[in-house]
């Protein structure tokens, strides 16, 4: 009879599955810091859940972590970058020059 090893599955609560993906999405923290942020929660336990996160959503338990509404300004902002990095030219786009109007010197001079 061949021994089958039985599988623990921990249970996350709501509030760690909007920890566990902010933490790593939005603050970039190492599984191992998150671990530590989470009690009771190993580092593989966090890679696991975070990597297999779209297995929430076949079973239907997909975590609502909220809609994030950007303000007007701060999209009116993206767009002027983005239209001031069209202008940018092949050189300055490699070196990692600022958009123009973006620098240091141009904040200086308005």
């Amino acid at each position: 009879m061949r021994y089958k090893a039985k599988c623990f599955v921990a249970q996350w609560s709501h509030a760690e599955l909007k920890s566990l993906i902010y933490l790593r999405d939005f603050r970039r923290l190492t599984f191992d810091r998150i671990a530590q942020a989470i009690p009771g929660k190993t580092a593989e336990m966090c890679r696991y859940r975070y990597n297999n996160r779209h297995l929430l959503a076949l079973r239907g338990t997909k975590p609502d972590i909220g809609l994030r509404i950007c303000p007007v300004p701060v999209l009116l902002e993206r767009e002027r970058r983005f239209d001031a990095a069209l202008s940018m030219d092949l050189t300055a786009r490699m070196l990692g020059d600022p958009p123009p109007g973006y620098s240091a010197l141009d904040r200086l001079n308005k």
